[in-house]
């Protein structure tokens, strides 16, 4: 029953996030009064998710290892490094940019998540609750990971816009920003790749919301 009730709040805030754009066009034209969809799916629906189990330091540490020292994941240490030392939502990470980042000050600003929907494609969404908007310190490791990233995405001869931000640290194949699902795809295949190398000491599912 509990999966259920999981499953259907899923599928209704999947619906919200379809109906909640079309219907504040309608508002910005005056068409009604008001967006009956500018609601947290929370306050209306009460659903008790699953605690996750977190993994151990050493779990953690072994895994960074191996994605730093393989040759195919290796371009994704920076992420994975950054993801497990700040705490990020893996949709905030996404939708971090260059301007988000305060190297001076070794601060995150966290303000926005990047979202990708099949019929609206890419947008810039406000964080999940007001919580969400913050600014989080960097550790030295977590500065030295964005140092390497900023040099990289400066070297682009393009960026990607997606409601006016630009400068997103990772690209997909498509030179598109990267989004949840290709991280988790990405997570999937480090741990495949350890597992296989590691077939006595495997590691448990590990998802970029575990980093948290």
């Amino acid at each position: 029953l509990k999966g259920e009730t999981a499953s259907n709040s899923a599928t209704m805030e999947q619906m919200k996030k379809i109906l909640k754009p079309a219907f504040q066009m309608a508002f910005e034209d005056q068409l009604i009064l008001q967006n009956p969809f500018c609601f947290t799916l929370s306050s209306v629906v009460s659903v008790k998710s699953e605690t996750r189990d977190a993994i151990s330091a050493k779990q953690m540490n072994d895994l960074l290892d191996f994605v730093q020292g393989n040759q195919e994941m290796g371009v994704y240490w920076e992420a994975f490094y950054i993801l497990f030392h700040t705490g990020l939502r893996i949709s905030e990470f996404c939708g971090l940019t260059i301007s988000d980042v305060d190297m001076k000050e070794r601060t995150i600003n966290v303000n926005h998540q990047l979202v990708r929907y099949s019929d609206l494609g890419f947008q810039i969404e406000t964080p999940k609750s007001r919580n969400g908007i913050r600014q989080l310190p960097m550790t030295d490791g977590v500065y030295k990971c964005f140092q390497g990233l900023i040099k990289q995405v400066m070297k682009r001869k393009t960026q990607p816009i997606v409601d006016g931000k630009s400068g997103f640290f990772y690209l997909d194949s498509k030179r598109q920003p990267m989004v949840v699902g290709g991280w988790e795809i990405i997570f999937r295949k480090a741990v495949k790749k350890y597992n296989e190398e590691h077939p006595h000491e495997t590691m448990p599912d590990i998802t970029p919301h575990i980093c948290r």
